[in-house]
């Protein structure tokens, strides 16, 4: 009975009809409790109506359940990224990469990820505005060095090499992406984590969106 309402689901996510398709997974959820997919399924057709909140529910319980499986991860970092969580995007992305490197859903979402933190390194104008403007704050080390997350990187001579040359040149921030130091140095410099955005405001999601299962 859960197999055939999850196909039911999927005909309809496959013909966008998403809250119809909810509704399906929402009956195979009830019935089956413990299927992942299910979830995943639900997860992808909140995030196609940009439900974000929901979305991610569904993605968390996706990889609670099955945290050795890629596709939950891409469906966590796709609803982290809607909701404008840019550090927790690319954390669960990576994740997914490392269960899958082949993984398209999860390599697109993390280059929008990229290309969502590059531009607000870019924006209000340049290297003085936007993001960017951080890296040029004469209080940065003083701040990294008070924060227990961010303290410890002041002794590596090659994070310091690279967060140099960010405060001659800010908006390269895309291009150090790889090193989840430089999110977290991000993070604490706004006092906030990296809640850029929302719903309304994320642009290309670079095809991160989600498909139904089989």
């Amino acid at each position: 009975m859960a197999d055939a309402l999850k196909a039911e689901g999927n005909k309809l996510f496959a013909e966008k009809k998403f809250a119809e398709s909810i509704e399906k997974f929402t009956q195979a959820i009830e019935i089956d409790p413990s299927n992942h997919v299910l979830y995943s399924n639900r997860s992808g057709a909140y995030a196609s109506l940009k439900d974000w909140d929901k979305a991610l529910d569904d993605a968390k319980k996706t990889t609670d359940i099955k945290p050795d499986w890629a596709k939950g991860w891409g469906r966590k970092g796709t609803a982290l990224h809607g909701e404008g969580d840019l550090v927790g995007a690319t954390e669960a992305f990576e994740a997914a990469l490392k269960l899958d490197p082949s993984n398209a859903q999860a390599k697109s979402g993390l280059d929008a990820v990229k290309r969502a933190v590059e531009a607000e390194a870019n924006s209000d104008g340049g290297p003085d505005g936007g993001l960017g403007g951080m890296f040029s704050d004469p209080n940065m080390i003083q701040k990294l060095a008070a924060n227990p997350k961010t303290a410890s990187y002041l002794a590596d001579p090659d994070f310091m090499n690279k967060l140099q040359q960010l405060k001659s040149n800010p908006s390269a921030v895309g291009a150090y992406m790889q090193d989840p130091r430089f999110l977290q140095v991000m993070s604490v410099m706004l006092g906030i984590d990296m809640q850029f955005g929302g719903p309304g405001g994320m642009g290309d999601m670079g095809g991160a969106g989600a498909k139904g299962e089989q």
